[in-house]
Order: structure tokens, then C-alpha cells, then sequence
């Protein structure tokens, strides 16, 4: 037995029923039973068990759409076309029709339901159970200022429905379609076909590295790679343009500008794709496999598939980690410059010794880094002088923490916008951007705090 406030604090008093003495207890249980009957009403529209939800079928507005569970969280769309649906919105669907969203109960409705749109009714979603049971939400017309009238199935009692319910209902068949463009696991990729405006690329995966078998061998980047695989597994699908097409020609899918084939390591066909870019509209057509669908995928999915083999292969000059880099030497213009790590701090040793700025040399390190060439100008050339690489003009040696050496790098002569340069280790000549040399330091002062 609950009575009255306590004048002061937060609390009510009570007591159990049958006795004398008096309880204090916190002023929200006051207040939770001092509510409306609605309060402790149910407000689901429907009641059901969505785990054991077999079927689902809408008819609202112009839609017919028939949806059909296959795996425990595996949706197809089986009418009014076969394609496999949105496992997250049909579970926002499931959801909305069992949380709250009834707004008003009209238990006494009105003799003319045909005023309210539920005689007939305007839509009806219907959901099949397990033991082929059935349950139906009845809609009806849109009530001002919001909100939708509905009833279930063999009831009298009028449901007015909150404004996000109507809000949340499918209004096309595409609104419930899953938007993943390809299906297959990054790791069962073992073979890739590249053909886009910058060439044709034939990678393959030998152990965990990826190498470049056409149009010649070589060491791919192992970064960009992966970077394409895992662009093709989160594409979606902007916008499916049709489902049969006739032709290929208005959408240039007769002759695409990029075709990309993936295998599995037993060399079995996972996927294939053709793209092209849309003339008239923001995006690019794309088709999959040997269907007859087209569909439309944001521009930048084709701007990130085009590769080409420079573009895919492993193109840095000096392969490292910053945080291995104990120790790194620099060479210009007679210029000694000599930095060492001491207790994750970079100080100058030569030409003289002060603290370094983190961020300079931090800046330094990941230009070396992401140094990558441009062409081959030179195989194994006999005669360096052609390059300024008999007398380099500078040079940068790194060294590990424990003092294995990562590389060095010799850097030539400048012509135009090039600069040739060659790793200590390896004897081809190459040409990086000339803008490289300005990245390093002339004058130690710039590192120092």
C-alpha cells in the first residue's frame, strides 16, 4: 500500500498490507503506478516470435513483395523477382511490427471502417510461423497530423500507428534488396584478372604474398592489392537499373572499359565483373557474372579498380617500418647528417648533437617511405656516370634498432621533373618525382627543436 509523498526528500510512504509499521520507499514507485491504463498496454502491433518468422508478405501502395527465410538469418525476395534481401532491414521490418508503435487504441471503432482505409484495406503485411500459422496487420489510410491507421486480422480494436512506422515501410522492392554487389571471403581469393584503361594485369597468391605473373613477373604491392579485394567486397550497389537487360550496348557493357575475374586457390571461378562508366548519370554500369542485371555503383568504385600493372606492383624504393628505423644517415652536398633514436627520441649526432623535432623527422621518414618509382630507366646498366650515380649527389642509409641494415638509397642527377635513383642493393636505375630531393634536409638546423 503506497500513500503519500514525504514532504521533504524523494521518497513515499508504504506499508505491507495487514500491518501497522510504516516503510519509506523511493518516490518512483509512486509515480510508476500512478499512470493511465495505456501505460501498461502492449503497443506492438503484432505479436509474434521473429525468430520463427517463415514468411513475410507486403502489399502497400503499388508494392506486391513476397520475402522467404532460407538460413537462420538468410533472406530472399522470392515475388515479384528472385534476389537475396537485406538481412538488416528485414530485421528492422520484424522488429517494427513487435516494439512499440501504437500511439492510440480505438476499442470501440467506428462502424464505417472504409473512413479509415481498413475496409477494405489499403495494405496488409502477412507473416507465416513455424506450423504454417499465419498473422496479418491490416493498413489503412495515413491519419493527420501522422501516423497510419491499422488492425490486426479478426480483430475489432483500431490501432493508430506512430509516424517512423509508416516511414519504415518498403515502398519499392528495392528498398529491401541486399546492395552487396559481390558474394565471396577475401581470404578465398588466390587469383586475380585486372583488365582496365591502364592494362592487363594476372595476379596470383603464392603462400601469403601476391605476385604479378602478367604481363611480367614481379613483386606486387602487397598493400594495394589487398586494398582492390577489400574494395570489391564492401561495394554496394547504388541503384539497380535492371534485372533483364536485352542488350549491353546502352549501358557499354558490350565492350567495358574494365572486366575483373577472381579465383580460389583450386583455381575455381568465385566472381567476375564488367564495368563501364555512365554517360548521363553520376556512377558507373556494372554487370556480374553471366546474369542479366545491370546495376548502377558510385563513380568511385571505378576510379579505385583502376589499376594497372605499375600501379599494382611493388614500386618502393626501400621497404621498412618507421618504428624498426634505429638509426639513419644522410649524405648531400658534402653535407654529413647523422640521427640515431635514443629512447624513442631522434637526436642529431653529426655535424653536431641537439634534440630533433619528433614531427621532422617522423615527416622525414615517411617521405623515404613512400618513395615509390615512376618508370625503370636503366637494367643493370654498365655505364652509372649517365645517371649521376658514379658520384651520387646524395644518398640516405637506414639502419634497425639492432643494427641490421635496411637499405640505402643513391640519388643521381635531375632531369625535368625526374630524378634517377638506385638502391645500394639492386642495379637497375630508376626515375622517382625530382620533388623527392627537396624533402631532405640541406641544413641539419631544420630538425633540431
Amino acid at each position: 500500500e503506497v500513500g503519500s509523498a514525504v514532504p521533504t526528500g524523494f521518497s513515499a510512504y508504504a506499508r505491507r498490507s495487514g500491518e501497522k509499521k510504516i516503510l519509506l520507499v523511493p518516490a518512483t514507485v509512486k509515480t510508476s503506478l500512478e499512470r493511465e491504463p495505456f501505460a501498461f498496454r502492449s503497443k506492438a502491433p503484432l505479436f509474434l516470435d521473429r525468430e520463427g518468422v517463415k514468411t513475410v508478405t507486403v502489399s502497400w501502395n503499388s508494392l506486391r513483395l513476397r520475402l522467404e527465410r532460407r538460413e537462420k538469418n538468410e533472406w530472399w525476395i522470392i515475388q515479384p523477382l528472385e534476389a537475396k534481401a537485406d538481412p538488416t532491414k528485414v530485421s528492422d521490418l520484424l522488429r517494427a511490427v513487435t516494439q512499440d508503435q501504437v500511439t492510440t487504441f480505438l476499442d470501440k471503432p467506428p462502424a464505417n471502417l472504409g473512413s479509415l482505409g481498413l475496409d477494405p484495406p489499403r495494405g496488409e503485411i502477412t507473416f507465416t510461423l513455424e506450423g504454417e500459422a499465419e498473422t496479418t496487420l491490416l493498413l489503412g489510410t495515413r491519419k493527420k497530423p501522422g501516423g497510419l491507421y491499422a488492425r490486426r486480422r479478426g480483430e475489432q480494436q483500431i490501432l493508430e500507428l506512430k509516424e517512423n512506422f509508416v516511414k519504415g515501410l518498403p515502398q519499392q522492392v528495392a528498398d529491401l534488396r541486399d546492395r552487396t554487389l559481390l558474394n565471396f571471403e577475401h581470404g578465398q581469393v588466390a587469383r586475380v584478372e585486372l583488365e582496365s584503361p591502364r592494362g592487363r594485369t594476372l595476379l596470383k597468391k603464392e603462400g601469403d604474398t601476391w605476385r604479378i605473373k602478367e604481363p611480367e613477373e614481379a613483386l606486387a604491392d602487397q598493400r594495394v592489392v589487398e586494398d582492390l579485394l577489400w574494395d570489391l567486397v564492401r561495394a554496394r550497389v547504388k541503384e539497380f537499373v535492371t534485372d533483364n537487360a536485352k542488350t549491353w550496348k546502352p549501358y557499354g557493357l558490350d565492350a567495358p572499359a574494365m572486366t575483373i575475374r577472381l579465383w580460389d586457390k583450386e583455381e575455381k571461378p568465385l566472381t567476375s565483373l564488367a564495368l563501364n562508366r555512365a554517360d548521363k548519370r553520376e556512377g558507373a554500369y556494372v554487370r556480374v557474372g553471366s546474369g542479366q542485371a545491370v546495376a548502377l555503383v558510385e563513380a568511385r568504385l571505378f576510379e579505385q579498380l583502376t589499376q594497372g600493372p605499375l600501379d599494382l606492383r611493388l614500386r618502393q624504393l626501400l621497404s621498412f617500418e618507421i618504428w624498426d628505423v634505429g638509426k639513419m644517415e644522410l649524405s648531400r652536398d658534402g653535407q654529413e647528417i647523422l640521427l640515431e633514436k635514443q629512447k624513442e627520441r631522434w637526436q642529431l649526432k653529426k655535424p653536431r648533437e641537439g634534440t630533433t623535432k619528433y614531427a621532422a623527422v617522423a615527416d622525414l621518414l615517411n617521405d623515404i617511405k613512400n618513395l615509390k618509382w615512376e618508370k625503370v630507366v636503366g637494367r643493370e646498366p654498365t655505364d652509372l656516370s649517365r645517371y649521376g650515380l658514379e658520384k651520387p649527389a646524395a644518398t640516405v642509409t637506414l639502419t634497425k634498432t639492432d643494427g641490421k641494415p635496411l637499405g640505402t638509397l643513391l640519388l643521381g642527377k635531375t632531369e625535368g621533373d625526374l630524378l634517377y635513383v638506385k638502391t645500394q642493393d639492386h642495379p637497375d636505375i630508376y626515375a622517382v618525382p625530382s620533388t623527392f630531393l627537396k624533402s631532405l634536409p640541406a641544413d641539419p638546423s631544420t630538425l633540431l627543436e
